[in-house]
């Protein structure tokens, strides 16, 4: 009876020993990864930005056959991985030559996505006979850094009508490569590509894909832009995208046309009074009637009217002059601005062309009235600004702001 007690305990040590035994060495099949150094370890980048991780791996039963990564447990898109400095053309990449056995402090480059947050990367090494292992970085991802343009000129620009303008610009990227420029006018992308160029190369499309020696940056490069046809002011905005969606933007002012050459105020006085009642619109000055150098007459009084309210506020083109008027909500907008006339162009096409012809002499003055005024092959614009009228004295006259 004693014997088979100790007969039973022995058993019992034996079965407890070789379960013990199993238990401390229990042996995987599936390959080894590891972070090397501290590569592993948190961090926080942009969005956009690069980051390095350094990988070790080695098989067991079979031969390495792939890396797969993952973000968030989807799989990170090739063009965003570099395999030791080079490009690769599939995720999971495929593991070749020596490193089939094993590879030891690797460099693995990843480009972050654009999703805000704590994003976990898996790095899965697989080998032939499917069997895998994998470990995990916490990347913290930070709102992207959008690039940092620079117009190396003054805004607004002088332009001249119909004409390539050359915009300097300088780029600093900030996240992501900086991978496509687009010009808009007013706004509004401008459709016809053939009016831009990026350093004398035509626009495709607007929105243009920048060559890749740009993509990273790029100093005191051009854009051409070919101006509109008619004068005016023209808001330029000049947007660069980056491979992760952040835009960054200009804007310059375009004043296209020829400039003025003279702005100014002049006074023309009641005809029949003591004063000049003539203008000259080349300087503004005011002239005696009997002047050939004036373009603009007054017609002084009516004599059969009491003198308090005798003049005729009427004036008349001299010395082979031409006046067309324009007045508000009839020939020209009611929202038009005189004081914003800046170009030559403007005073030919806008007001000249939509004046009504003063055949002989004006009707009665208002302020306002905006004249456009033709003498020779030169073009003049003035608006009525005031009207004094004096009493019983005839020294009436007119307030003019003259452009031409």
């Amino acid at each position: 009876m004693i014997q088979n007690i100790f007969k039973l305990s022995y058993l019992a040590i034996g079965l407890l020993f070789i379960i013990s035994c199993g238990e401390d060495s229990v042996i995987t099949d599936d390959p080894i990864i590891n972070f090397s150094g501290s590569t592993g370890g948190d961090i926080t980048v942009k969005a956009g930005e690069t980051f390095i991780v350094s990988l070790s791996a080695s098989k067991k039963d079979a031969e390495l056959n792939g890396l797969e990564i993952r973000e968030n447990g989807s799989k990170v898109d090739a063009s965003r991985i570099l395999f030791k400095g080079n490009a690769v053309s599939s995720n999971p990449i495929l593991i070749t030559g020596t490193d089939r056995t094993s590879f030891a402090n690797v460099q693995v480059s990843i480009t972050s996505g654009a999703t805000v947050g704590v994003t976990n990367y898996e790095f899965i090494i697989i080998d032939q006979d499917n069997k895998n292992s994998s470990v995990t970085k916490k990347v913290t991802i930070d709102v992207a850094l959008p690039a940092t343009v620079t117009f190396n000129g003054t805004s607004p620009v002088f332009a001249n009508l119909n004409q390539f303008h050359l915009f300097n610009f300088s780029v600093l990227k900030g996240s992501g490569n900086i991978i496509t420029v687009e010009v808009k006018q007013a706004g509004i992308t401008i459709l016809d590509a053939s009016r831009l160029e990026f350093e004398g190369v035509g626009f495709t499309t607007n929105p243009n894909a920048l060559a890749s020696v740009y993509q990273v940056g790029f100093t005191s490069k051009n854009i051409g832009v070919r101006m509109p046809n008619v004068a005016g002011d023209y808001e330029l905005t000049f947007i660069f995208g980056d491979e992760i969606g952040t835009e960054s933007e200009v804007k310059v002012i375009a004043k296209v046309g020829t400039a003025l050459s003279l702005n100014k105020a002049g006074v023309i006085f009641n005809f029949s009074g003591p004063n000049n009642g003539s203008l000259d619109l080349d300087t503004g000055d005011n002239l005696a009637s009997s002047s050939t150098d004036s373009e603009i007459q007054d017609l002084g009084i009516n004599n059969d009217v009491d003198l308090s309210k005798n003049w005729l506020q009427q004036i008349k083109g001299e010395n082979g002059t031409e006046l067309r008027l324009l007045k508000l909500n009839d020939q020209i907008e009611a929202t038009y601005e005189f004081d914003n006339l800046s170009y030559k162009e403007e005073i030919v096409n806008k007001l000249w062309a939509n004046g009504l012809a003063i055949t002989s002499n004006s009707p009665k003055l208002q302020v306002g009235w905006i004249f456009a005024v033709k003498k020779g092959n030169k073009y003049y614009a003035f608006e009525v600004k005031d009207i004094i009228v004096t009493p019983n004295n005839n020294e009436d006259y007119y307030e003019f702001s003259i452009k031409w």
